[in-house]
């Protein structure tokens, strides 16, 4: 009996561990400093006005493993109107407001291996970002 419970009790906990570690990363859609989390009901892209569009172009270069050891600006290829910006390596502070320069300590927080997409040129070119600890950095694709 006592086997049995213990095989359940495994069975269970290895489910739970399983499905935590498979859980997709978190994407929020930030225009200006309102940001939502994106789901199935609200899917990327999308406009301000709530309707999906998929009429988004990529642009080139991508930026990979960018290094945030200080306060970043992205490199924004002409004409982005849209980025996916993705914390890899370790958490991320953030701003988009143009004005408040991120720290370990300030800004919005992006988790590790989590995404925030930027709307409008204006919030692309405003974003800045720092690592919140020590091997973060960030991967970028640009639309138009």
């Amino acid at each position: 009996m006592f086997i049995r419970i213990w095989i359940a009790v495994s069975v269970l906990l290895l489910g739970i561990i399983g499905a935590s570690a498979q859980a997709p990363p978190t994407v929020k859609l930030c225009y200006g400093m309102n940001c939502t989390l994106v789901t199935p009901a609200t899917p990327l892209p999308i406009t301000p006005s709530g309707v999906s569009s998929t009429a988004y172009t990529p642009l080139t270069p991508m930026q990979n493993a960018l290094a945030i050891t200080s306060s970043t600006a992205l490199t924004v290829p002409t004409g982005s109107t849209y980025a996916v910006v993705c914390a890899e390596g370790a958490n991320v502070k953030y701003s988009t407001d143009g004005t408040t320069t991120p720290t370990a300590s300030v800004g919005m927080l992006l988790l590790q291996n989590s995404c925030v997409a930027l709307a409008g040129s204006t919030t692309i070119s405003n974003f800045r970002a720092i690592q919140a600890s020590a091997t973060a950095t960030l991967d970028v694709s640009y639309f138009k």
